[in-house]
């Protein structure tokens, strides 16, 4: 199915909401959804879009509802790996982590993270640094664990 949703265009020069671009969306395989339920969901995601709200948007908030954020999942990883592990760089994972990463895109969904807000991110550090190691450092920090890492600025 595609559908245009209300009001993502703009507006027109007379004050009418414009249909912004196009979106599909996937309603179901024919043996497990019948026809009667695949229309009824087709005719809700077009009543939304009248009114303006994004089927699209809908779906991903409530797809990621139970997901964890980047905060979240940083402590995750420092309790279930670095202090589990005991490492010698558990100072720097904690600095490079809660410095970096959690207050740059702590709030976002981890689901929901594009590859746009995670270059921010090392373009961030590697500014506050003053340094593009420091940015390498980050950037390891994030990927895995492993190696060491130096991600602290030192100050």
């Amino acid at each position: 199915m595609r559908i245009r949703v209300v009001g993502e265009g703009g507006v027109t020069n007379r004050g009418h909401q414009k249909k912004g671009g196009k979106f599909r969306l996937t309603i179901g395989e024919y043996p497990a959804t019948s026809i009667e339920a695949a229309r009824s969901l087709a005719n809700a995601y077009l009543d939304q879009a009248k009114r303006g709200v994004s089927p699209v948007a809908a779906l991903e908030a409530k797809a990621t509802a139970g997901g964890l954020t980047i905060e979240a999942l940083a402590e995750k990883f420092l309790s279930d790996y670095v202090y589990l592990k005991q490492l010698r760089a558990t100072r720097r994972y904690e600095m490079a982590i809660r410095i970096h990463i959690v207050e740059g895109v702590g709030r976002v969904l981890a689901d929901l993270l594009t590859r746009d807000q995670v270059r921010g991110l090392i373009r961030r550090s590697w500014f506050e640094c003053h340094r593009a190691a420091r940015g390498d450092r980050v950037l390891a920090a994030a990927r895995r664990p492993r190696g060491r890492l130096w991600a602290s600025c030192g100050r």
